[in-house]
């Protein structure tokens, strides 16, 4: 059986953007989940593993910036409601 494949589109509303801290959040709100997540500058098209700081650093995300985010897995919505509300509440920046 295949895994599910979700994806939603999430616009960063803090004002220092996607840095080591917000980074941080992510990789640690994946890395809790059983799925795969994908993260992509619909801008610049550039992805990242969201796992990776690094990668998550180089999509150069600041304020403003729309992501689409894919997870693939049994918990894939799960894990994009846990995304949205960090993205939604400025990681508690703002």
């Amino acid at each position: 059986m295949t895994a599910p494949v979700r994806e939603i589109n999430v616009v960063v509303t803090n004002q220092a953007g996607v840095h080591a801290r917000p980074a941080s959040a992510i990789i640690m709100t994946v890395a809790a989940s059983d799925s795969t997540v994908k993260i992509t500058n619909s801008d610049t098209g550039r992805e990242s593993d969201g796992e990776s700081t690094m990668g998550l650093l180089s999509l150069l995300a600041t304020m403003g910036t729309r992501l689409r985010i894919r997870a693939t897995g049994e918990d894939a919505d799960e894990v994009l409601a846990a995304l949205t509300a960090l993205f939604e509440s400025g990681f508690g920046e703002d």
